[in-house]
């Protein structure tokens, strides 16, 4: 099943049709600064111009904030990400308890607005590639900018997202990315932090390259039929000459036609999904991921079983903080977190009360943890709806993922009837992205009006 989303960026040269996709992590060799939610001439004159970021492309040199490329950034704080700036803050009796008393929001302005800016170097040989740049997590209410262009702004602090860059990028030369985020506000009643927060990736393909998010491993036939969306680098390109090809390969790195191990949380057995997309019979983008086969069911008579066998969840909930760095948690840390709740006889964990982060989701894949991954934000409208989307469409290609959550403790709509139905409406919409998952919904009193 193949839909093709024609998108115009740039003309391609023959060059790129020989061209290999890649994806590259990007997280050193940041600039940090905190701005200033309180005043726009404090915040670096940031929308002080005549012609703003909205009403015109590219005018921040007549502000002279930080999306503009010449803005000197000497001076700011090198970081590595990923990075919490709340971390350094200090604290207050009168600051909010749920974010540990640490001198963040709307009562401290000159805390609560971070920029981050890096320089990026894309070779001249790149010259007709499709540029993207994905985040997996900015908290919060990010506008991010390339070279002075304003490329868009993601409200949520637990969505993941992409922006094309290519027809913004100097090739051979330097490209500056800028990124403004504002944590005045907060989203849940535990520490969030603030700040590019998880990791950062450059992807680049040929004439055609997967769009993401959309692979959906858990369909019918993956092996031979998965499902999946291409966008393609211009209007001229002939959406015939796109083909695929899908391999698999066991632990070992040997190239398998069947999928006949099981992964469970006693065997989390993985194998590699490689997916590639040619234009014209030339190799464009080539996407990767570790990949298990499971059966779930659940009985209302015989409980949960895994691969045929009864199995009795043990879970935990976890928050995405970890003592030391805040919400900037290195995989490593996310490793050890998670073999310590094995330690301690958990079998799940529950992403109290977000989107996990890939990095943790992989590594429950690979150790045999459960999860519940659950959704931040109750609703129906369209802004919750996409968050909603983003998660499933994001993680659905997850053993370790057993359940979604729709929300959790909604106090304001539990026990009524606009909450039943807000609830069904959800489930339904979930039902329908993931049909192979049951959802749950973390409820404190009676959901029933």
């Amino acid at each position: 099943m193949r839909k093709l989303i024609i998108i115009t960026t740039i003309l391609l040269s023959a060059a790129t049709l020989r061209a290999q996709g890649s994806k590259e992590l990007i997280n050193n060799h940041w600039t940090f600064s905190l701005g200033d939610a309180s005043s726009m001439m404090g915040d670096f004159s940031h929308g002080t111009e005549y012609f703003t970021h909205f009403a015109k492309a590219a005018t921040s040199r007549h502000s002279k904030s930080p999306t503009d490329p010449a803005f000197d950034d000497s001076s700011w704080q090198r970081v590595s990400l990923p990075h919490d700036w709340v971390v350094d803050l200090p604290y207050s009796a009168v600051a909010s308890h749920s974010h540990g008393y640490k001198c963040i929001g709307w009562k401290y302005p000159g805390n609560s607005v971070g920029w981050y800016r890096k320089h990026l170097t894309v070779p001249a040989e790149d010259k007709g590639k499709q540029v993207w740049i994905e985040f997996e997590g900015i908290f919060r209410d990010s506008e991010v900018f390339c070279n002075g262009f304003y490329l868009g702004h993601e409200r949520s602090g637990y969505s993941s997202f992409f922006y094309d860059l290519t027809p913004y990028i100097d090739y051979g030369g330097d490209n500056v990315i800028t990124v403004r985020c504002n944590a005045s506000t907060e989203e849940g009643w535990y520490y969030e932090g603030a700040g590019i927060y998880r990791n950062v990736w450059l992807h680049k393909a040929g004439p055609v390259m997967l769009e993401p998010y959309s692979l959906n491993l858990n369909c019918e036939d993956p092996v031979n039929a998965p499902e999946f969306r291409c966008i393609l680098a211009n209007e001229s390109l002939d959406p015939a000459k796109v083909s695929s090809r899908i391999r698999f390969f066991d632990a070992e790195g040997n190239e398998v036609k069947s999928l006949d191990r099981k992964w469970s949380p006693w065997d989390p057995y993985l194998y590699t999904v490689r997916l590639e997309l040619l234009y014209d019979g030339m190799l464009s983008y080539e996407y990767s991921c570790r990949y298990g086969v499971r059966d779930i069911v659940f009985s209302s008579s015989e409980g949960l079983s895994i691969n045929g066998k009864p199995f009795k969840v043990k879970g935990a909930n976890m928050h995405l903080d970890h003592a030391g760095v805040g919400v900037g948690v290195p995989d490593e840390l996310w490793r050890y977190r998670i073999l310590k709740l094995k330690e301690y006889g958990f079998n799940a964990i529950r992403s109290s009360h977000n989107p996990a982060s890939p990095a943790m989701l992989d590594l429950c894949d690979e150790l045999g943890m459960l999860v519940i991954d659950e959704n931040r934000e109750i609703g129906v409208n369209r802004e919750q709806w996409s968050q909603l989307k983003n998660m499933i469409d994001r993680d659905r290609n997850h053993p370790c993922v057993f359940l979604w959550s729709i929300g959790n403790e909604e106090w304001a709509v539990e026990g009524s009837a606009k909450g039943l139905e807000i609830a069904r409406r959800m489930n339904g919409f979930v039902h329908g992205l993931d049909p192979t998952r049951p959802s749950t919904y973390g409820c404190s009193r009676n959901i029933t009006a």
